[in-house]
This record gives C-alpha cells, structure tokens and sequence, in this order.
C-alpha cells in the first residue's frame, strides 16, 4: 500500500505503508471538517472527477484528477478487498492493475466500504486532523454487518485510468 504525499506544486509522491502499522491518518487541508459524512468518502472522496475549471492544489481537493496518484477505484464498479495488493506490497507495479482484487493506495484501503471508520479514533475527541478514516463518536462508528446505503454511479463523471 502506499501513503500519499503532495509536494509544493500540487504532484503526489508515494512511500510505502501497510496496515500493519500504526493507524494511519492523511492530512489534506487544515481546517477541513473531519466529520464530513461516511457515504462522501465512501462514495465521492478522490472517485468523482473534479470539476474546477481553475489550477488549484489536488491535495486540498477531495475529488480526483487526470493522472492522480491518490485516485481510487469506485467500489460499486470494482470487487477489490480492503487489503494489500501482494505486488504492491513487494514494490512492483501490479498486472491486473483496475482488475485486482486488492487496494493499490491509502485511500482505497482505509475509505473501502468494509474498513471506513469501523475503528475509533486512538485520538478520540482530541483528534485535530483534517481528514481521519477512523470514528471520533458513536454515531460516526460503523458496522460492517450493517447494510450500508449505495447510490448509484454517477455517470457523467466516470472512472478513468490514470
């Protein structure tokens, strides 16, 4: 898996890192609103194409952009697990590439349907991030044996390879 971060012109940089390690947490812009609803980043965050007509900073953006590295699959158009893909993990580029059945990135692992805010925050009510995968309150605490609401694909802004 790996952690995306954003240089100063706006380029994702990767390094890589497994869930086997400490939560992790990714930090997009200051001030944004941890407690944005679960179906956005299930459903929207770094999915749905952006739309600025305008030259902005993809890290502070939560849409996705031609050729971004944080991009993810749609999981209402691909099966994958919320685990390491094995040849990521190794290093190596992935042959099935959109066709695996594992998460290439940070953000398709931790914002999966089955994994996106099942575990509290270690942080709790003094959690400060911007952006954290992890439930900061019961009512933010979901159940992956709880039936979750699946909007349709948005198809004006479809699912492109990078």
């Amino acid at each position: 898996m790996t952690q995306m971060s954003v240089t100063v012109d706006g380029d994702a940089e990767s390094q890589q890192v497994w869930p086997q390690q400490q939560q992790q947490h990714v930090e997009l812009q200051p001030g944004a609103s941890k407690h944005q609803t679960a179906e956005f980043f299930l459903w929207t965050f770094k999915i749905e194409q952006c739309r600025a007509d305008y030259p902005h900073n993809w890290s502070l953006c939560p849409y996705v952009h031609p050729n971004e590295k944080a991009r993810r699959r749609d999981p209402r158009l691909f099966e994958y697990e919320p685990l390491p893909c094995p040849d990521d993990k190794k290093g190596t580029t992935c042959p099935r590439g959109e066709h695996c059945n594992y998460t290439h990135n940070i953000y398709e692992y931790w914002c999966h349907p089955k994994r996106f805010r099942t575990q509290v925050c270690q942080l709790g009510g003094a959690c400060n991030r911007p952006i954290c995968f992890f439930a900061h309150t019961a009512q933010e605490l979901r159940r992956v044996d709880q039936p979750v609401h699946i909007p349709p694909t948005i198809a004006r802004y479809p699912v492109t390879a990078p």
